[in-house]
């Protein structure tokens, strides 16, 4: 058995083995396209950084049986920026699990791509992660604003049953008048961001121009709204288990300014039923977002998604449980991947 990184080479046998790890991803090319070889800290385009496990079939035949993604970025703390890595998408064929492979690929990783920092992590990978000097510093947490209350049966009726769920969601929004206008506009391209170095006592991944453009501006479906004092919101409609969803996938404002964060919300809401979307959906890392979120009658739902890193013992334990250690939304690592379309579920 081999660990290796993937290159061009071995990219048709890397899809081959997509649709046995993800069979409910749907454009799985396209997502990996967009996901790791547009993005813009990846300078050689043929050699993402991702390892895959080969082993040999009784045919004498090579294909991957295991892979471990990373993704390069930057974060952002007291002012200073470095480079990192998100991992995401590891998985191992069900027969070559007892061998420790999961646990061989994580250890590479980690070692290979540093600093390493990983979102989403099962009780499971825990133990392995904290084996590794990787430690928690916060949780990211999802919010629903429900807009019709006849969105829950139908949200529980997809559910519970095998229903065809209709991926087609319309690309185009409907804007209502609103009093924030003058505040916020919505905008198809942007050529300058100041970019904010995050001198709070925070974490969060950078935000300059080529992030921006990567993300928001090479795609349909993202809409982007450009504020004041260095602010903005993206969001973008997705159908989630049968409910049309208006997402809010990126904020940027000051951790004080209650005033911007509630005009999002506001807009956001106003935008949803002027286009009869089902809810609101978000996301929220730091307790200051969380507050203004149920203040706007947002629930929390589903389990929380938790942050390691290995980077130097950042915060401690009592600041890290009252949530004020970092700043992530729903455009950072691979969440927004977590709700691409798929195949019913």
């Amino acid at each position: 058995m081999k660990i290796k990184q993937i290159d061009s080479s071995n990219f048709e046998d890397f899809f081959a083995f997509q649709n046995i790890a993800y069979p409910s991803r749907i454009e799985a090319q396209e997502r990996f396209k967009f996901q790791f070889l547009e993005n813009h800290l990846l300078l050689d385009k043929s050699c993402p950084f991702i390892l895959v496990a080969y082993d040999t079939d009784y045919l004498g035949k090579k294909k991957i049986v295991a892979q471990y993604a990373s993704n390069p970025f930057e974060y952002c703390f007291n002012g200073i920026t470095k480079p990192c890595f998100c991992g995401c998408d590891l998985y191992v064929v069900e027969d070559k699990r007892k061998y420790g492979l999961g646990g061989l690929l994580s250890l590479k990783a980690i070692k290979s791509y540093k600093p390493h920092i990983s979102i989403g992590v099962s009780n499971e990978a825990k133990p392995l992660l904290e084996s590794l000097n990787m430690s928690k510093i916060g949780e990211v947490h999802t919010f629903l604003w429900i807009n019709k209350i006849l969105s829950i049966p139908k949200y529980l009726f997809h559910q519970l049953s095998d229903a065809k769920i209709d991926l087609a969601v319309d690309e185009k929004l409907l804007y209502p008048e609103i009093e924030y206008s003058d505040k916020f506009k919505n905008i198809t391209s942007l050529e300058s961001w100041d970019c904010d170095l995050n001198k709070e006592d925070v974490f969060k991944f950078l935000r300059n121009i080529s992030f921006l453009k990567w993300r928001f501006f090479t795609r349909p479906g993202y809409y982007f709204y450009l504020g004041e004092k260095q602010t903005y919101f993206v969001l973008k409609k997705i159908n989630l288990r049968g409910l049309n969803i208006l997402v809010i996938l990126d904020y940027h404002c000051n951790l004080n300014d209650k005033d911007t964060f509630t005009a999002i919300l506001d807009i956001t809401k106003k935008i949803a039923k002027k286009n009869c979307c089902d809810g609101v959906l978000t996301m929220s890392s730091h307790a200051f977002f969380d507050s203004r979120l149920i203040k706007k009658f947002f629930l929390k739902v589903g389990a929380p998604f938790d942050i390691y890193v290995n980077i130097i013992e950042l915060f401690s334990k009592e600041k890290i449980k009252q949530r004020e250690t970092t700043y992530l939304t729903m455009a950072d690592s691979d969440l927004e991947f977590a709700f691409w379309p798929k195949n019913n579920r």
